[in-house]
């Protein structure tokens, strides 16, 4: 009767000690996005566990570890260890599970941060995603905005990529080389932070590809099949598709690719199309690297940033 009153207490402690863990563990790591990335290949239902932290086994150790120590102390003094086999086995299993999860999390991965409007995602294979905030991106996805929406891509808290209305991206990758695929729209590019040597993002238009290392922009890609970027700020390498050519372009300067050929023109305040100049509103760093690069006037890109967007939507609309 006395062992079977030692097994209830230690099952009560260890869930009282867990459920008091949990309960500042599991907020913690949702706001670390420590969650699990679920793919789409498994049934629907399996979906619901996007998000879930991977990591919430600390919880589980800690109250093992809490109840071997309080309940079989007078135990491990009197020389009986079988108690600290329990603890080192929940010990190597959480270690394991925290690795995993690290490498499933890590910093690198594209995600959907968030959308306004109507967003629909596809798998490589064609088949519809359901859009999720937060979720993880995997290669061959593709996401389209329609008219007046928007979605938000990021790596990291300093690679942000933005989708204007009515456009199509797809996301490729191989390791750290990230490439973003623009067959219509346009999408705006801010990176804060010059990416390290071994990582790059490209973004690929039908006549260009763009080297992003450390700067803000726009690509875009006009009905009639040409491209173009316009930077803001930093300096970017554009390789032409065909030609094999490499330009340079500087902020405060756009390159178009087409038909007629290559060009390369001065921006002007009014060039910064509204879904990019809300964004810079919204930023008061960003305004600085662009004031101090480019010499554009970020004062009056603010304050019209809504009006501009409003009358973009409502250009698009018509």
């Amino acid at each position: 009767m006395q062992m079977i009153i030692q097994y209830l207490a230690a099952a009560v402690l260890a869930f009282l000690v867990t459920a008091l863990v949990g309960r500042f563990l599991v907020p913690t790591l949702r706001r670390m996005k420590a969650g699990q990335s679920i793919k789409d290949i498994g049934p629907t239902w399996h979906m619901s566990k996007q998000g879930t932290p991977t990591m919430g086994g600390i919880m589980f150790i800690v109250g093992i570890a809490v109840t071997v120590l309080a309940l079989g102390w007078q135990n491990l003094r009197a020389g009986d260890y079988s108690a600290l086999f329990v603890l080192a086995f929940a010990l190597v299993f959480g270690l394991l599970s925290t690795a995993i999860s690290a490498e499933t999390a890590t910093a690198a991965d594209m995600r959907l941060q968030s959308t306004t409007g109507t967003v629909s995602l596809k798998n490589a294979g064609g088949k519809s995603v359901s859009v999720r905030e937060g979720m993880k991106l995997y290669s061959g996805y593709t996401i389209s905005t329609s008219a007046k929406s928007y979605a938000y891509v990021s790596l990291d808290s300093t690679k942000v990529v933005k989708l204007d209305a009515s456009t199509k991206v797809e996301v490729r990758k191989s390791g750290s080389k990230l490439e973003l695929l623009v067959s219509s729209g346009e999408l705006f590019f801010n990176v804060s932070a010059p990416l390290s040597s071994s990582e790059t993002l490209n973004i690929r238009t039908s006549t260009m590809v763009t080297g992003v290392r450390g700067t803000s922009g726009v690509v875009s890609v006009t009905a009639t099949g040409g491209s173009g970027v316009s930077i803001y700020d930093g300096t970017v390498q554009v390789k032409s598709l065909a030609s094999g050519e490499n330009l340079s372009v500087s902020a405060g300067e756009r390159l178009s690719m087409g038909q007629s050929g290559t060009a390369t023109t001065e921006l002007t305040e009014a060039d910064v199309p509204g879904f990019a100049a809300v964004e810079i509103a919204a930023d008061e760093s960003l305004q600085e690297r662009i004031s101090a690069d480019s010499g554009l006037d970020v004062g009056q890109i603010a304050d019209t940033a809504e009006q501009k967007l409003a009358a973009d939507e409502a250009g698009s609309h018509d």
